[in-house]
């Protein structure tokens, strides 16, 4: 009979299973992403790694992800969008559709039309807009 070979435990720190290994490959998973976002797409479109995946590499290898360049692509992305509207709302743009434009906003970047406020304690606000109608004897005296 053979003996069988015990399996070895692993550090739980390997790159066994890291899809980008060299300092190269995640220049280049940089590089992809950023030109991705600059072009108005979306992270969840991103089609070389999940989200979750990227922000792991960006955590575990700061030096390879600059923050400072991943965040100045982000903004990128939002400008890319918002001259969009302004180009669709001056004329620029033949069949712009400014209702599908703001609707894109609110869920790309969390634009909305409501304010939102917190409660914090026990304390309840409530603010009413009542129509004041005149009584029968206010009308009669004007």
């Amino acid at each position: 009979m053979k003996k069988q070979k015990k399996r070895g435990t692993y550090n739980l720190q390997n790159n066994f299973a890291e899809k980008f290994k060299t300092q190269l490959q995640r220049k280049k998973l940089l590089t992809d992403y950023i030109k991705h976002i600059c072009s108005g797409y979306s992270d969840k479109s991103f089609t070389f790694c999940d989200m979750d995946t990227f922000i792991h590499y960006c955590k575990k290898y700061p030096n390879d992800f600059p923050t400072d360049i991943i965040e100045k692509a982000r903004r990128e992305r939002m400008l890319f969008w918002e001259r969009i509207g302004i180009e669709g709302t001056t004329g620029k743009i033949p069949g712009y559709n400014s209702r599908s434009w703001e609707f894109n906003m609110k869920n790309r970047f969390k634009w909305s039309e409501k304010i939102e406020l917190e409660s914090r304690g026990n304390v309840v606000t409530s603010i009413s807009f009542v129509e004041r109608k005149n009584s029968i004897k206010e009308l009669k005296e004007k």
